[in-house]
């Protein structure tokens, strides 16, 4: 469990602890209200029964300790919580469910029913729909040890797209991983749509200043022109993900895609309004994250598109896709990026942790 689902947690917890405080408080309030009317009883009220419409004040056998309530308790004049309630509250805290990211809105704009050229299949939305039921995300990340030692040792270079072993036919990367091809479907193939992600997910190694503003960032350069037949598509995916879905189509994923501009999340219909087409040779398109905000965002040439979708918060990998041939060159921050504002960040982290240049 991340630190970010720990928080939400106790913040939940938090949350119906004072709900529970606020309820039996209104019902104490009720109580004295309207049965107060005994001489020596316990608290202050208006009397119904004898003596109504008189104020009575007094400890009931001098103490008071035995006028009490399931959630708190009276101890010399003193309200203070039971244990009741304390045992009540830390259950809670371990057993309380953290309300899943689905349950917000990260993005009031409306989906469109269809897409505006290119739609996935009917077969492909089923199955994809049975992966995920059968492989929820992996929200673990490595140790912060293992982080450090990732980033100290290779920097971004660390960071390499893979495909699944099914995919190694519609793939090519150079040894580097900074060339990546993808072609389009092979006989016998069942899906047109493609994705691969990324080998270690965005992660920031604990040697950073924790004050420090944090934005994990990527950049894919087109080396073609794309068909006008075919989608290309960028962005942030959980894994396992499906291999026959674009980033965005699928739950626990984000997308920008070139055929209609649109934005993807979590989206098995037409996708959002957002940003210009894109796929023409040169087009440098980036994907932007803010792990504090939950932020994603993307850039073309150089120019922020604005904030795609906000409060979404996963152990995210970058993904790209296609559902014909496109070649790319990615940067994940080994060189200065086109998008100024990204400079001196990257895939992982601050770009000044690496210590492998020289």
């Amino acid at each position: 469990m991340n630190n970010i689902q720990i928080n939400t947690k106790l913040n939940f917890c938090y949350s119906v602890f004072l709900l529970f405080f606020f309820i039996n408080l209104l019902f104490s309030f009720s109580e004295a209200k309207g049965g107060g009317g005994s001489t020596g009883g316990a608290g202050t009220g208006f009397g119904s029964g004898s003596g109504s419409g008189v104020i009575s004040s007094g400890n009931n056998n001098g103490g008071g300790d035995n006028n009490s309530e399931p959630f708190f308790k009276y101890v010399n004049g003193k309200r203070v919580c039971t244990s009741l309630c304390v045992a009540i509250f830390i259950i809670l805290s371990f057993v309380v469910t953290t309300p899943t990211y689905e349950s917000t809105n990260p993005a009031p704009d409306p989906t469109h029913e269809y897409g505006k050229k290119h739609e996935a299949t009917n077969t492909s939305l089923r199955d994809a729909e049975s992966f995920s039921n059968q492989y929820p995300p992996n929200e673990n990340l490595p140790t912060p040890e293992e982080i450090e030692n990732i980033v100290i040792q290779d920097g971004y270079k660390a960071w390499i797209f893979k495909p699944e072993d099914i995919l190694t036919k519609r793939t090519s990367i150079s040894n580097d991983g900074i060339t990546v091809e993808l072609y389009k479907r092979k006989l016998g193939s069942k899906y047109d749509d493609m994705m691969i992600q990324t080998n270690f997910p965005f992660f920031t190694p604990e040697i950073h200043n924790p004050e420090e503003e944090i934005l994990h960032y990527f950049e894919i350069t087109l080396l073609n022109k794309v068909s006008k037949d075919y989608t290309v598509a960028i962005g942030i995916s959980t894994k396992p993900y499906p291999y026959f879905r674009l980033p965005g189509w699928n739950k626990h994923s984000v997308g920008y895609h070139s055929d209609d501009g649109r934005k993807f999340w979590n989206d098995e219909f037409g996708g959002r309004d957002y940003g210009p087409e894109w796929g023409k040779l040169g087009d440098v398109i980036g994907c932007g994250y803010k792990p504090k905000t939950g932020e994603v965002f993307f850039t073309k040439n150089g120019k922020f598109l604005g904030i795609a979708f906000a409060g979404l918060r996963h152990i995210w990998y970058p993904t790209i896709g296609s559902d014909g041939h496109v070649k790319m060159k990615i940067n994940f921050g080994d060189e200065p990026f086109v998008y100024k504002e990204a400079l001196g960040f990257g895939i992982g982290a601050p770009g000044k942790v690496k210590t492998n240049e020289k």
